[in-house]
């Protein structure tokens, strides 16, 4: 191994008389320096010399307290047998670790190449540095000591070691062995994860990782089981769960991804063939799941209890997850020789692949990662995926002799349903941009209205889907009706000064409102409107009720999603900007976060009742849109002051200040904003802007279009 930074070179025997030499040095000095001193101090005489010999005895002695502490080195690695000297002329040369960290990272990988080479304890010896990784020395000279052929020969060892004891009938000892397995390769997953990415202080190179990929590719032996290296590191991507770096997923993973391609794109073709005779789409499965060794994470909450699976690309799909740059280093690439991105090779040419191990859930958080940011890549990738779903689902839909959505390849269908909420996050990432398609007749990359509305009926029979697109088109709607004009002068100014008196009166401005608050709501309920009619028509496809509410938009309504923002609490105009990515790769819930904190605890300290009773009474999902839309212009109307000049009297919901107000919302009872709700309807033109909105929203004519169902009726009153 070479030295590298953090070893200083030293030869022997020289280093020993160096080491007995020094020690004596600093020993004269310390006696010289207290002699002087007091024949100077006795002579009345300057003590300075005398002092500065001190600390010159100090410097020795610490410098040979170093050079002790190398020698020690030196000893336990020669005790340890561990090979890093070479023979001169001059005697042997040796590369001493500067610090005890970088020692321990030697002998760590000493005792990981004595566990490849079968030797007793060894493993148990590499088990005892399983905390070590927080020091970048250890890694440093664990991982370079390794090497690229050791990171795959470890889990070789681990995962037949378990498989011996299970062929022996011994499952205590195999459940023993697991234990320490899942210790060592935690540590090891931790040591090259961090190896491996240059923003760690433990970085080793860009060699590090083209050795990694290189023996990834290579065959290796381990008791007579043959293996590629990928399959050993795939055990090290799926433990720890430890972030991954955007340099590896370029270097390491990609070539992951084309190796697996090359391994098995005969065998891919054969299956396409006349004579595939339906045989499953094989993927190059990972070390343990090759050798039938159960080798399950310590923690059900970790990596491999999301549903990994057990292939080589689910292992790394579930490493690159978590860092959305990592996971666009995966999919935004389109590799040498080859005629389409890989996003694309995965959802078309791999896509059954993911049946045989079940690793739909890790490309599915894959995908969700690198596709909900607001950067420009995730916007790509987001379309791309679109685009190749919508490709898929030609011909998946027909029309049925009623006139109401059926599906004419259920078998298509199921190929591609565990990719719903996937393609759900990304559409609600881009929530601004689908409502722009609906209303402003646009296009989502090359996706026309109606592939959209296809999309949105295969997408939205899924409820958790459902949940997310309405979620985020409710915060879409909520920021937008919280853009308040500017009524000061300007464009409003001329457009609402009738009188032409330069000012605009109380009669005026509000005119003004109403206009803005009818056209934004006219606006989003023209989107909640196709996602209402294809979540209504995938029901019915499904064989269920079409007309019904489902518990999301309940929950919502229930739990008065609407009411942010609050009187006084920070707004969430960043919504406006589009800013669902960096939410929504966390979790969609995380959309009601702010004031609506403040709802939450105000609930739970009044029994946990809920804000508006009335979803009780919502008959079908139209309703609770409707009661949605109510709460959020009423919110807002009382956040912006619109009902300021109101004279207030005995309404429940009021303070009793002098003179009264209106309660902030999260200090009312449901009672009190129930009556809030009525009061304001009373006294403004709500029930007028709501009634625009109900005209869009059951408006489904383009929706049914799109789904070439223009002449289905429900009943006669439906329009």
């Amino acid at each position: 191994m070479s030295p590298g930074p953090g070893f200083t070179g030293v030869r022997q025997p020289e280093f020993d008389l160096l080491v007995a030499g020094h020690g004596r040095a600093g020993e004269q000095l310390e006696a010289l320096a207290a002699r002087l001193y007091g024949e100077l101090r006795a002579a009345g005489l300057d003590t300075t010399p005398a002092l500065r010999i001190r600390e010159i005895a100090r410097r020795v002695s610490a410098q040979g307290a170093d050079i002790r502490r190398r020698q020690r080195l030196i000893r336990e690695l020669e005790r340890q047998q561990v090979a890093f000297g070479a023979c001169t002329a001059g005697g042997a040369f040796f590369a001493v670790p500067d610090r005890e960290a970088a020692a321990e990272g030697l002998l760590a990988g000493d005792a990981a190449r004595r566990a490849i080479r079968g030797e007793a304890g060894a493993v148990g010896r590499l088990e005892s540095y399983a905390t070590s990784p927080d020091d970048p020395d250890f890694v440093r000279a664990f991982v370079g000591t390794l090497g690229g052929a050791g990171v795959a020969g470890v889990p070789g060892v681990l995962v037949w070691r378990i498989g011996d004891a299970l062929r022996n009938g011994d499952t205590a000892r195999a459940e023993r062995f697991a234990a320490q397995a899942r210790r060592v390769l935690t540590l090891l997953s931790a040591a090259v994860a961090r190896a491996t990415d240059p923003g760690d202080a433990a970085f080793a190179g860009d060699d590090l990782l083209t050795e990694l990929a290189r023996q990834g590719r290579a065959r290796h032996t381990v008791f007579g089981v043959t293996y590629y290296g990928y399959q050993a590191q795939a055990l090290l991507w799926r433990f720890g769960g430890h972030a991954w770096s955007r340099r590896f997923m370029e270097i390491v993973g990609r070539d992951a991804i084309a190796f697996e391609r090359e391994l098995y794109a005969g065998r891919w073709q054969a299956r396409a063939g006349l004579l595939g005779l339906g045989a499953p789409q094989v993927a190059l499965l990972d070390l343990a799941a090759m050798l039938g060794t159960d080798l399950p994470s310590a923690d059900p909450e970790g990596p491999e209890g999301l549903g990994s699976g057990r292939a080589v690309l689910d292992a790394l799909f579930t490493a690159a997850a978590p860092d959305p740059a990592a996971a666009q280093a995966l999919l935004d690439h389109t590799p040498a020789g080859w005629d389409r991105s890989t996003l694309s090779y995965l959802l078309t040419t791999r896509l059954d692949a993911f049946d045989l191990t079940g690793g739909h859930a890790s490309f599915g958080r894959l995908l969700q990662s690198a596709t909900t940011g607001q950067d420009t890549v995730s916007a790509n990738l987001a379309t791309e995926l679109a685009a190749t779903l919508s490709a898929h689902l030609d011909g998946v839909f027909g029309v049925g002799d009623d006139g109401r959505l059926t599906i004419a390849d259920p078998a298509r269908l199921a190929r591609i349903a565990p990719l719903r909420h996937p393609l759900a996050a990304a559409l609600a990432a881009r929530i601004g941009a689908l409502t722009d398609v609906f209303v402003n007749h646009g296009r989502l990359g090359t996706l026309s209205a109606e592939r959209l509305d296809r999309l949105l009926a295969f997408v939205n029979r899924d409820e958790a889907a459902f949940d997310l697109l309405v979620r985020a088109h409710a915060e879409h709607m909520r920021a937008a009706l919280n853009t308040i004009p500017d009524l000061t002068g300007g464009p409003a100014l001329q457009k609402g000064d009738f009188d032409g008196d330069g000012t605009l009166t109380g009669a005026e401005r509000d005119h003004l409102l109403n206009r803005h608050f009818a056209n934004r709501i006219v606006e989003e309920a023209r989107l909640f409107g196709h996602l209402l009619e294809t979540r209504a028509q995938a029901l019915v496809a499904d064989g269920q009720e079409a007309k019904r509410t489902d518990e999301s938009l309940r929950t919502m309504v229930r739990d008065s999603l609407g009411l942010l923002p609050l009187p006084g609490a920070p707004l969430a105009g960043t919504l406006a900007k589009g800013a669902f990515g960096d939410i929504l790769t966390k979790s969609h819930e995380k959309l009601t976060t702010t004031g609506y904190d403040q709802i939450a605890k105000h609930m739970a300290g009044t029994s946990g009742l809920p804000l508006d009773l009335a979803y009780h009474d919502l008959a079908d999902n139209e309703a609770a849109v409707e009661r949605l839309t109510e709460q959020m212009v009423a919110s807002t109307m009382l956040t912006h002051g619109l009902f300021e000049h109101v004279r207030l009297t005995d309404e429940t919901f009021i303070t009793d200040h002098n003179p009264p107000r209106i309660k902030p919302i999260a200090s009312m009872t449901s009672a009190q904003y129930g009556d809030f709700l009525k009061w304001a309807r009373q006294i403004s033109d709500i029930n007028d802007l709501l009634e625009r909105g109900r005209d869009t929203l059951n408006n489904r004519s383009d929706a049914r279009r799109n789904l070439d169902l223009a002449a289905y009726r429900v009943s006669k009153d439906e329009p």
